[in-house]
C-alpha cells in the first residue's frame, strides 16, 4: 500500500509493513502492528507519524505563520526542536519564514501546554506567550531571546519553562554545603561563587542552604554542568553526598613512621628542612614526581630499601575530595593502572594542564567520565594567590573556549582568571614551582620563578644559561639565586618534568604496545624530529627513541563529560 500523504516531503512511495521499526520521523521504537517504510532510502515511519497534517496553520506555538512538514532532505536544518531543544528527526514541522522548527510529536500532542501551574514559583497560573522575545526570566534573571516562554501578565513575571522545573536542592562542587534555590535574596550586594559577578536579588538564585554561610550562586551558574532529574537532593538524607573521610596513611610511630595506602611497607619521615644540604635528588616523590630536595619526606623503612619516597605534603593528599575543576567527586589513585577503561598503565595526560605525568592522580569515577587531574593542579583552590600576580585568580568552567595564557601566550581551556584586570594563566604555568633546585654541569642551582618585567624596566636582553638563546622578560623565567643567570621554564623541566622511569602501555582496543622512559645520558636522535633528545629522559619503543610523548605520538584522550551552558546575565 503506497502512501501520498508524506508528498513533497517524502519524495518516493511509502510501503505499510507489518511488524515493528524504530522511527526516523520521531526516533522512538514503539510496539506497533504496522509502519510506513521506503525502500529506496531505506528509512521508516510509525503509522501515526506518517499521517501528520502537511500544513498547520495559527499553531499555538507558532500562530504568525503556517507550519509545513520538511524533511532534511529540503534544506540545511536547525538543529533543535523550538518547544523542547531536542534534535530534530527526518521529518518535523517547519516556518521558513523564522527558520525554526517543532519536533512533529511536540507540535501534535493532544493537549498542548497552553497553561501551567507553577507550583510554589508563583501564586496565579501561567500563559504561554507564542514567540522567541528578548525578557529577563523572574526565576534565573538571565537575559535572551528564549522560548517557551510563560507569563503572569497581571504581575509583569515572565519565566523560561525550563526553570520551573529546577532542582530545590543541589549539590556544587566547590562548595562544602548544599545550596537552596530561593525565589529572590535580601536586598544586598551579592557576588556569584562561580562566576564572581554581582548578582541581581531581585530575581532567583541559589544560596547555601547552611545559616551563617553567604554563599550564594547565579542560577544558571548552580545548574550549568548538571542534570536537574538526577541531582535533585530535596529529601535526600544529607550524609549520602558527603566523602568517607578516608585517610591517606595510618600511624605507627606518629608522624615518623606510617603506612600509607599507596605502599605495602612502612615509611619514615625524613626531615630536610633545614636547607643544609639536599637528600636524595635522584630520587622522585611518587605522588608529584618532583625530585626530593629540601623538603620534608618519607622513606620506605623496609630491610630491601625499596627506594619508594613521598613529599612529606603530598602524602597528606585526601583519599576523596570536590574540586571546582569537576562536577563529581574525585578519588586518589595511586596504582599503575589508569583511567580510560584500563587502556593505559604507567601514565596518564591531565586534563586540567594536559601534561604527561606518572604520579598520583584524582580521576572521576562516573560511569563514562575520564576526567584525570595530576595532584598538582587539583591542590589548586578558589581563590588562588600567586606571587608573580597582585589580585586573587578564579576557575570558571562555563565558558569551554580556549583562552591564551598571559604567561605562557599558549590557548587553554581551563585558565585561572583575574577579576581586576585582564590577566590569566593556564595550569601548567600556575603549577609551576616558585623555588626548585636545578643540577646543571654537576652544581647546583637554587632557582625562582620570575613573574615577567615590565617592558620598561627592562635592562639589555636576556638569555637563557641553558639553550643560550634569548629569553622574552616579559613571560615567565627562573633566575638563579646566586648568579643572576636567567633561565626558560621549558629549558629547566623540559616536555615531560612529570615522567618517571619506567615501562608504559598503551591499548587502542585491538592491540597492546608497550614503551619505556629511560634515563637520557647520551642525547641521542629523536627518530621523529631528527633532533637531539633534550630532556632528563627519553622514551623508546622496540629500537626506537623519542625525545617526547609528543614524538611517541600517544594520543591525548578527551575528558567525556557533558556540559552545558548558554544565555548571558542580566547586567541590570
Amino acid at each position: 500500500m503506497d502512501l501520498v500523504q508524506l508528498q513533497p516531503a517524502h519524495k518516493h512511495p511509502l510501503s505499510l509493513v507489518a511488524g515493528e521499526s524504530e522511527c526516523n520521523a520521531c526516533s522512538l521504537h514503539t510496539k506497533a502492528d504496522h509502519y510506513y517504510h521506503c525502500s529506496t532510502c531505506k528509512v521508516s515511519f510509525h503509522k501515526e507519524c506518517a499521517e501528520y497534517s502537511l500544513v498547520l496553520t495559527s499553531h499555538p506555538y507558532h500562530p504568525r505563520h503556517p507550519l509545513k512538514i520538511r524533511t532534511r532532505e529540503f534544506a540545511e536544518v536547525v538543529e533543535v526542536c523550538l518547544w523542547c531543544k531536542g534534535k530534530m528527526g527526518y521529518i518535523f514541522y517547519h516556518c521558513s519564514i523564522c527558520d525554526l522548527n517543532i519536533h512533529l510529536f511536540c507540535a501534535s500532542q493532544t493537549q498542548l501546554i497552553l497553561t501551567l501551574d507553577p507550583g510554589e514559583n508563583h501564586d496565579h497560573p501561567l500563559t504561554i506567550i507564542p514567540r522567541k522575545m528578548n525578557f529577563t526570566c523572574n526565576l534565573c534573571g538571565f537575559y535572551g531571546d528564549w522560548f517557551p516562554i510563560y507569563a503572569c501578565i497581571q504581575c509583569d513575571f515572565m519565566v523560561h519553562k525550563d526553570c520551573l522545573d529546577l532542582p530545590n536542592v543541589i549539590r556544587r562542587s566547590c562548595h562544602e554545603h548544599r545550596i537552596t534555590r530561593r525565589l529572590s535574596l535580601p536586598l544586598e550586594k551579592w557576588s556569584c561563587g562561580v562566576c564572581h559577578t554581582l548578582v541581581d536579588s531581585r530575581y532567583g538564585a541559589y544560596s547555601c542552604s547552611t545559616e551563617d554561610c553567604s554563599y550564594v550562586v547565579h542560577t544558571r551558574c548552580a545548574i550549568w554542568d548538571i542534570s536537574c532529574e538526577e541531582r535533585e537532593l530535596e529529601g535526600v538524607p544529607e550524609e549520602l553526598d558527603e566523602l568517607k573521610d578516608v585517610h591517606p596513611y595510618e600511624e605507627v610511630d606518629g608522624d615518623n613512621i606510617i603506612k600509607h595506602f599507596s605502599h605495602e611497607h612502612q615509611l619514615r619521615l625524613i626531615l630536610n628542612g633545614n636547607g643544609n644540604g639536599f637528600v636524595d635528588k635522584t630520587r622522585c616523590c611518587e605522588a608529584c614526581s618532583i625530585p626530593i630536595q629540601c623538603d620534608n619526606f618519607y622513606r620506605c623503612d623496609s630491610h630491601n630499601k625499596c627506594g619508594f619516597t613521598l613529599h612529606q605534603k603530598c602524602a597528606n593528599f585526601p583519599r576523596r575530595r570536590w574540586s571546582q575543576l569537576h562536577p563529581h567527586p574525585l578519588t586518589l589513585k595511586a596504582d599503575d593502572i589508569t583511567f580510560n577503561y584500563n587502556s593505559r598503565r604507567g601514565f596518564y595526560f591531565c586534563t586540567t594542564c594536559t601534561r604527561f605525568a606518572c604520579g598520583f592522580r584524582y580521576v572521576c569515577e562516573e560511569e563514562a567520565c575520564r576526567f584525570v587531574v595530576d595532584v598538582r593542579c587539583a591542590s589548586i583552590s578558589e581563590p588562588t594567590n600567586h606571587k608573580t600576580h597582585p589580585h586573587p585568580l578564579f576557575t570558571d568552567l562555563r565558558n569551554r573556549g580556549e583562552m591564551a595564557c598571559g604567561t605562557c601566550g599558549k590557548a587553554s581551556s581551563i585558565v585561572l582568571y583575574c577579576l581586576q584586570c585582564p590577566f590569566s594563566i593556564c595550569f601548567k604555568c600556575a603549577t609551576l614551582p616558585e623555588k626548585f633546585v636545578y643540577l646543571f654541569d654537576g652544581h647546583e642551582q637554587a632557582l625562582t620563578l620570575c613573574g615577567g618585567e615590565v617592558e620598561e624596566d627592562v635592562k639589555g636582553q636576556y638569555w637563557c644559561y641553558i639553550c643560550e638563546r634569548k629569553l622574552d622578560s616579559k613571560q615567565w623565567f627562573y633566575i638563579d639565586d646566586h648568579s643572576g643567570a636567567t633561565l626558560h621554564t621549558t629549558c629547566v623541566f623540559g616536555s615531560s618534568p612529570y615522567a618517571k622511569i619506567g615501562r608504559g602501555m598503551i591499548n587502542d582496543g585491538s592491540s597492546e604496545s608497550e614503551f619505556e622512559i629511560i634515563p637520557n645520558n647520551l642525547r641521542p636522535l629523536c627518530c621523529k624530529c631528527d633532533r637531539r633528545c633534550p630532556d632528563a629522559v627519553a622514551f623508546k619503543q622496540e629500537d626506537n627513541i623519542y625525545c617526547s610523548s609528543d614524538c611517541l605520538s600517544i594520543e591525548k584522550l578527551d575528558y567525556d563529560c557533558n556540559f552545558f551552558y548558554s544565555g548571558e546575565k542580566n547586567e541590570s
